[in-house]
């Protein structure tokens, strides 16, 4: 059960976005729910992946094995990103289990060794690519030889000779024992560590895995708030959310918002041992209401809106056939939004009457439950959602939020449903 002292610090949070949570260019968005449990996103190392290495993206197009000739081939495109240095030299690991070379493109300007920076055995191009040019790279095998997880690298130069950059992609055989780190990242409401039913995901969080060897990949969270990392060889891996990125995603605003719930609040990173699969590696935060306060009353997160007055003398109006801003028929789209938005359980508004439900809903005595009052100012606010109004320019923290709320309700709801979802507000 959630402390009432935080859930009253939320309920006054909820009432002031009711107020104020206006003036976004769209509605909130009902795909951001959990009810699509089969889309993933992931940062997969088998089939086609891409890596970017000093300012260049690495793309593994794929192998392809002829039977005819019984040769297996790896192809690899590397395309500048604009950026200087340009790519001097570029690397690919040929692992000790892989036959001796067959053949290799481009031809000429290769050589075969250790690299000295590195320290990858393989076969390394000293052929200048323009930092708006793109190159093709293959190595072919003797053989059907299976994909696994190797190391590529990209040099600058010649200025920035020792500017080296070296990750892992798919390739020949080695560390055929491949494995997956997978997990949520998610809103944690009781702050227990575990994802609830009850508790929202966070989606388009941008998630890093760091190698033993200090190398990264990242990912991006969808819509269930889930990540995965595959092909990986068995070791010691670090997933890691980092505060900021260069991506668009939610992380600044995660940092800004939100506290992690593990162990070490500073540090929202897991080490990981694979071998088998680590299928839980689940990262939880919770939003800080009072940061949040403090920047809707100071002016940081600009908002406009209506308050729940506002909302009642809609519902009223459409009631008794009064003048409205708003019509009856409109308001019953809000509703039928509103019950599918995240849980079911907060706002069920049944066949008929709706919009007097609704009402209900907007209605407390000063002596009702705390958890009454936090029902009473969300509807307010996801009525404001549904029809377009928001944080300015941060309609993503407007939905992390609500999604919250609506779980602190059903956390701090009597354990009788029907108190929940049948029984309105005391008028």
């Amino acid at each position: 059960m959630i402390i009432l002292s935080r859930l009253r610090i939320v309920a006054f949070a909820l009432a002031v976005s009711a107020f104020t949570f206006a003036g976004c260019d769209s509605a909130i968005d009902p795909s951001l729910d959990d009810s699509n449990p089969e889309a993933r996103s992931s940062a997969s190392l088998s089939g086609e992946s891409s890596i970017t290495l000093n300012q260049y993206v690495v793309l593994y197009e794929g192998r392809s094995y002829d039977a005819a000739g019984d040769k297996t081939t790896f192809s690899y495109r590397v395309t500048g990103t604009g950026v200087a240095p340009a790519l001097s030299h570029f690397s690919i690991e040929l692992p000790e289990c892989a036959p001796a070379l067959a053949s290799y493109t481009p031809p000429k300007a290769a050589k075969t060794g250790v690299d000295p920076i590195t320290g990858i055995f393989g076969i390394k191009w000293h052929a200048f690519v323009g930092i708006n040019a793109s190159a093709a790279y293959n190595v072919t095998f003797p053989g059907d030889v299976p994909q696994g997880t190797i190391r590529v690298a990209v040099q600058g130069g010649p200025e920035s000779r020792r500017s080296v950059e070296a990750g892992p992609l798919p390739g020949p055989c080695k560390d055929a024992d491949r494995y997956a780190i997978s997990g949520l990242v998610f809103e944690d409401t009781d702050t227990d560590g575990v994802p609830d039913d009850i508790e929202a995901s966070l989606p388009d969080v941008t998630v890093l895995l760091a190698f033993p060897a200090g190398d990264t990949l990242s990912a991006r969270t969808d819509a269930t708030g889930a990540y995965r990392f595959e092909e990986l060889p068995a070791g010691v891996y670090t997933v890691r959310i980092p505060s900021s990125t260069n991506e668009d995603d939610f992380n600044e605003t995660l940092f800004a918002y939100f506290v992690h719930t593990g162990a070490n609040t500073a540090d929202p990173s897991l080490s990981i041992t694979l071998g088998p699969d680590a299928d839980s590696a689940d990262l939880g935060f919770a939003p800080v209401p009072t940061d949040i306060i403090e920047e809707i009353v100071d002016g940081t997160l600009e908002t406009t809106g209506e308050t729940v007055a506002f909302w009642k003398d809609q519902l009223e109006a459409a009631i008794d056939g009064g003048v409205a801003e708003i019509d009856a028929a409109t308001l019953l789209g809000y509703l039928d939004t509103i019950e599918t938005l995240y849980l079911a359980d907060p706002y069920q508004f049944g066949t008929e009457n709706r919009l007097q439900t609704a009402l209900d809903y907007l209605k407390h005595k000063a002596d009702a439950p705390d958890w009454y009052e936090l029902r009473e100012e969300l509807l307010a606010t996801e009525l404001n959602a549904v029809r377009g109004l928001g944080v300015t320019g941060a309609t993503d923290l407007q939905n992390a939020l609500i999604a919250w709320g609506e779980a602190l309700v059903i956390a701090n709801a009597p354990a009788d449903a029907s108190a929940l979802v049948s029984t309105p507000a005391p008028a």
